[in-house]
């Protein structure tokens, strides 16, 4: 609402307004693990046990989508950081 109104009263003062979007969801799906595993070993320094881990969060995964009881093949999925998770906007950020 406050964008909304801020739009408005600059347009009432005879300033021109532009907006720009920027969909995030898109984002998460285009990290590419290999690309995330070699900067977290390379840049952050995460070694062992721990790359090991997150590697492991990332490998195999697999999408589909279900619409009442029907679902649809499943996909590799080799880009993309989970969404919904407390781990997936941390390495987005990475």
């Amino acid at each position: 609402m406050k964008i909304v109104d801020d739009m408005l009263t600059a347009m009432d003062r005879g300033h021109a307004v532009t907006v720009i979007g920027l969909q995030m969801s898109s984002a998460f799906d285009a990290i590419c693990h290999h690309t995330l595993i070699d900067r977290l070993q390379s840049d952050f320094g995460f070694t062992g046990t721990c790359l090991q881990w997150i590697t492991s969060y990332l490998s195999d995964r697999s999408s589909s989508v279900r619409v009442n009881s029907t679902a649809s093949e499943s996909v590799s999925a080799n880009f993309g950081v989970p969404q919904g998770s407390v781990l997936g906007p941390v390495l987005f950020t990475v």
